[in-house]
């Protein structure tokens, strides 16, 4: 038994069906010539094991969550295209942006709203209810077999109840993905304070150089940081 690159032989069975216990372990290394499985003790297969590719259940959570925090903070990315309003862009006048440019430019804080995404995805505090969502992924045969595709777990991430209608064994898996969602929710209303703050922050800055450089800095800050807190 293995997985892909790592390997257990647990036994080799002979014609007349006699299992010979084997109990080793092999791990796929890159060479000159390619590559060569390497006999490895059993705590390396163990911690090879523990990095090895994730299972379809632990995938298709994670494609749920995913989906959800995405798309929370898609909808979010108005906040401050709304609050710098023309700083952002002027309305309707191509003209005076190309003129300016570089002064607007100073004013994207795009990025500071996606290191905060960032932020809260690798946020580990959600790590019992994705536990809990995978868990019930798992039980759910249909969706392990026929439903496992995009617009099934984009569904669930965004509740549809016309999913729900059609297969009702996929409640568990709903409500569990609703507790992920209302975590997801709670994180981005702590993003979006702590975004307004920033934006005021940087807005104080006169100098566009500076404002730049101020925005890059918090970026990193944020970065380095695995809670938007």
């Amino acid at each position: 038994m293995g997985d892909f690159d790592t390997k257990e032989v647990v036994y080799i069975k002979k014609p007349n069906g006699e299992k010979v216990p084997v109990n080793r372990y092999f791990h796929e290394y890159k060479t000159e010539k390619g590559s060569e499985f390497r006999e490895i003790t059993k705590e390396q297969y163990d911690e090879l094991l523990k990095k090895r590719i994730d299972t379809q259940e632990r995938k298709i959570t994670g494609h749920i969550a995913s989906d959800i925090v995405d798309k929370m903070f898609d909808e979010g990315e108005r906040v401050w295209e709304q609050m710098l309003g023309t700083k952002w862009k002027p309305d309707y006048d191509d003209e005076q942006y190309e003129k300016h440019k570089d002064e607007y430019l100073s004013y994207d804080y795009r990025k500071v709203w996606w290191a905060l995404m960032r932020s809260v995805r690798k946020d580990e505090s959600c790590d019992d209810q994705l536990k809990t969502l995978e868990k019930s992924v798992a039980e759910c045969e249909p969706l392990m077999t026929e439903l496992s595709r995009w617009g099934v777990y984009h569904a669930i991430a965004n509740q549809d109840e016309e999913l729900l209608e059609k297969h009702p064994e996929l409640q568990d898996v709903y409500d569990k993905a609703k507790i992920v969602r209302d975590w997801a929710e709670e994180q981005y209303n702590q993003a979006t304070v702590k975004f307004n703050g920033i934006a005021k922050e940087l807005n104080a800055i006169e100098d566009k150089d500076t404002r730049i450089l101020s925005r890059d800095s918090i970026i990193k800050e944020i970065e380095n940081t695995s809670n938007p807190k």
